[in-house]
């Protein structure tokens, strides 16, 4: 396929008469790999079909490109020629990571971002199944117990939230006017909130005597399960505008799947939760004495929200393993375009 070569400056800036698909404002001066002044759209979608990069005074690349097939370093190579390391055409290299013109530091906040919020996944799974065998070994010292599983969570707080808050970083080239962060802001400004509410349920639990106080106490943790649920969806919805960055549809259809399977699930497993502690409270039953109900609403409310909450939970872990999926192929996207990042 041929390509029509377009040039940029030493900051990535489109110094050509370009206009934007979408709104047709002059891209001159906007970077190849940022967002449109006029209407905020991804303006690569403009340079479909171009050779777009940094040329020496000899018309050849003077910047890191990597190449497509082999992974050689074309700086230095004729922008309408070859790889001189396996003969693949250089064009689409030029078209397809324009993104290394993005501000650098900001593709280095989001691409750490994103592995520390991968780790901080992982450790919250970690965790759920570790506090299963932290509740069997220190059965008999509730008060160890407690201070472990507080402490754990708090840390894998803290984590997760530092994780969004990179992830969810401005773009400093982006238009403010023109850029949605609904998502980002979900994500950013309801995590502490959730985390507020959950440490002190866990503990409020932890320490309840009578059975009907822990479930009153772990009913009381549904709020932040809610915001959680919220907080997931919005880290979707900005990872799904992370993948439009990066130029890969199959990530952003993807991330818009998760998004709904993840919101749908785990709404279903936070309203199961919410009917069996009721049905239980409601009939005077409790887990921990074995006094369940034998019959009427208050079973038939125990079952409905049994079932619901399982399923509910069960697809939200498939989800939450599609999401880590996600994770890392847009950390990769975005490893990729700061490793041939322009330097500033």
């Amino acid at each position: 396929m041929a390509h029509v070569l377009l040039r940029v400056d030493r900051d990535g800036r489109i110094v050509e008469d370009v206009v934007c698909f979408s709104c047709n404002a002059s891209l001159k001066g906007t970077g190849a790999g940022g967002l449109c002044p006029g209407c905020g759209a991804n303006v690569a979608l403009s340079l479909l079909g171009r050779a777009v990069a940094l040329l020496d005074e000899r018309d050849r690349i003077d910047e890191p490109v990597l190449c497509l097939t082999c992974g050689h370093i074309l700086r230095g190579v004729d922008p309408m020629g070859e790889c001189p390391e396996c003969r693949t055409p250089v064009g689409p290299a030029l078209e397809m990571n324009l993104l290394r013109y993005a501000n650098a530091g900001w593709l280095k906040k989001v691409a750490d971002g994103l592995m520390l919020y991968l780790i901080a996944i992982l450790a919250a799974v970690a965790m759920g199944f570790a506090s299963a065998g932290v509740a069997f070994v220190l059965q008999g010292n509730p008060a160890l117990r407690t201070l472990i599983n507080l402490v754990v969570t708090a840390l894998t707080c803290v984590l997760l939230t530092i994780a969004i808050w990179w992830v969810t970083a401005a773009d400093p080239d982006a238009p403010p006017a023109h850029v949605k962060r609904v998502g980002a802001n979900l994500a950013r400004y309801l995590i502490i909130p959730q985390y507020l509410i959950t440490l002190p349920g866990m503990y409020l639990a932890a320490i309840a005597a009578d059975p009907a106080d822990q479930l009153r106490a772990s009913l009381l943790q549904m709020p932040a399960a809610a915001l959680g649920v919220v907080v997931t969806a919005g880290v979707l919805l900005h990872l799904r505008g992370l993948a439009r960055r990066i130029m890969d549809e199959k990530l952003e259809r993807w991330a818009l799947i998760i998004l709904w399977i993840s919101v749908i699930s785990s709404g279903v497993a936070v309203a199961g939760g919410v009917v069996s502690m009721l049905s239980m409270l409601a009939s005077g039953a409790s887990p921990s004495t074995g006094n369940m109900p034998q019959s009427g609403p208050a079973l038939i409310g125990l079952i409905v929200g049994g079932l619901a909450g399982c399923t509910g939970g069960l697809v939200s872990l498939i989800a939450m393993v599609w999401q880590i999926v996600l994770v890392v192929q847009l950390r990769r996207g975005f490893a990729a375009a700061l490793r041939s990042v322009l330097p500033r």
